[in-house]
C-alpha cells in the first residue's frame, strides 16, 4: 500500500463543501469515486480542512492510501481525467511517507477573501467575489485586523455548531488591501474555527461601512465578546482556501508535480 499526497484546486460553488454526504456532491466523494471508477478501490481521501459550501481552494492538500501500485503522474493523470467537467483539478501529486497526515501535520493554513467593492455587480468574476456596493474605509478595517491577530480567544467569532473545544486560537496574519476595485482580506493561521473567516470579514465590513460600527466595539468582542455581539456571515462566494504549509513536517515527496515527469 502506498500513501499519495495531492494538491487540490476546486469550484466551491460545484460542491456541497469537502466532507462526504449522501446524495450530495463534495469534493471528497467526488476525489473517492474517481479512484474507484479507475482503480475499483473504496479509499478515504483525508484533507487538510474541511471547506463549506460554495468556498473554494486554490491549494488543498489530501492523502490517500492505495493498495494497488500506481505512478503519481498515472494517477493524477487519471483522476483529472475521470472529474473533467466537474470543477476539481489535481495540480500536483507524488508519493508520501507512511506517517505524512494532511489534517494533522498542517502547520499553517491561509484564506483569502474577496469584496468587489464597486457599484456594478459582477460578470467575470461572479461565484468568485462578494459584491459589495458601497464605500468601506480601509484604514478602519486595517486597524480592526490588528485587534485581531492579538486576539486570544475567537468565541464571539465562531458559528453555532462549531466542534472545536476550545476557541482559544492565534491568528498569525489579518492583511487588507485595496487591489483596484477589490478589497482583499488574508488570513493565516495554524487552525481556524467553523465559520471563522467569514465572521471576522462580516465583522471587519461593519466596521468599514459608512456610519457602521466603531473599533471600541471590536475591542469588546476580543475581550469577551460571544457570537451574537459579532458581525454577520458573509456569503462562502468570495472565500478561498490558498495554502496549506507543513513545515518541518513536510514528509512529501516534491520531486513530482504537473510540470514534471516521473
Amino acid at each position: 500500500m502506498t500513501r499519495y499526497w495531492m494538491e487540490i484546486e476546486y469550484d466551491g460553488g460545484c460542491f456541497s463543501g469537502w466532507q462526504w454526504q449522501k446524495d450530495e456532491e463534495t469534493v471528497q466523494g467526488l476525489i473517492e469515486s474517481g479512484i474507484y471508477e479507475l482503480w475499483k478501490e473504496e479509499v478515504r481521501v483525508t484533507g487538510a480542512g474541511r471547506t463549506d459550501a460554495g468556498v473554494h481552494a486554490w491549494g488543498q492538500v489530501a492523502h490517500v492510501d492505495i493498495e494497488r501500485e500506481v505512478s503519481p503522474r498515472g494517477l493524477m493523470m487519471g483522476l483529472n481525467y475521470a472529474m473533467r467537467g466537474k470543477g476539481c483539478v489535481i495540480k500536483a501529486l507524488g508519493e508520501a511517507r507512511d506517517d505524512f497526515h494532511a489534517r494533522f501535520d498542517a502547520r499553517v493554513r491561509g484564506y483569502c477573501y474577496r469584496i468587489l467593492n464597486r457599484v456594478a455587480p459582477p460578470s467575470v468574476t461572479r461565484g468568485y467575489v462578494w459584491h459589495y456596493p458601497w464605500s468601506l474605509d480601509l484604514g478602519a478595517m486595517q486597524e480592526v485586523g490588528l485587534l485581531l491577530e492579538s486576539c486570544e480567544d475567537f468565541s464571539a467569532f465562531r458559528a453555532s455548531g462549531c466542534q472545536a473545544l476550545s476557541a482559544k486560537k492565534t491568528l498569525d496574519m489579518c492583511r487588507i488591501e485595496r487591489e483596484g476595485e477589490e478589497i482583499k482580506l488574508t488570513f493565516v493561521a495554524r487552525s481556524f474555527l467553523y465559520r471563522q473567516v467569514r465572521i471576522m470579514v462580516g465583522t471587519l465590513v461593519e466596521v468599514g461601512r459608512r456610519g457602521g460600527r466603531d473599533v471600541s466595539w471590536v475591542k469588546n468582542l476580543v475581550e469577551g465578546g460571544t457570537r451574537k455581539d459579532a458581525g454577520p456571515t458573509v456569503p462562502p462566494w468570495g472565500l478561498a482556501l490558498t495554502h496549506v504549509g507543513y513545515g518541518e513536517r513536510d514528509t512529501r515527496d516534491m520531486s513530482f508535480s504537473i510540470d514534471k515527469r516521473d
